[in-house]
């Protein structure tokens, strides 16, 4: 990994699908404005049977380092309904100073 000069920001991506089983992914982390991130998760909708897509956080092991920077979004979401929109998660982000990057429509890339 390149060595990374300036401070690293959160920021998150929300990629909407509408078809399948997958809804959407909101993808986030501490990234660096040259490329290359510290962390990043993806919180994925899916779908299960006839209910409301249901959000599943996915974490790879290098990104758990950052997790007590956001230690903030674990207390949110044990407070949130289990039904947490892509939307009303986005919320979340941007409302604790992340940036939102990216917003398309699976079908957009």
């Amino acid at each position: 990994m390149p060595e990374m000069t300036k401070l690293p920001f959160f920021g998150f991506h929300v990629w909407r699908d509408g078809s399948g089983e997958i809804e959407g992914d909101v993808l986030f982390g501490l990234y660096y404005a040259e490329g290359g991130t510290q962390g990043e998760m993806v919180m994925r909708w899916h779908r299960l049977g006839k209910t409301a897509a249901v959000p599943r956080l996915e974490s790879f092991s290098d990104s758990w380092k950052i997790f007590p920077m956001i230690s903030w979004l674990f207390k949110e979401l044990a407070k949130a309904d289990e039904y947490m929109t892509i939307d009303q998660f986005a919320a979340v982000l941007e409302k604790h100073g992340f940036r939102k990057l990216t917003d398309k429509k699976m079908s957009d890339q």
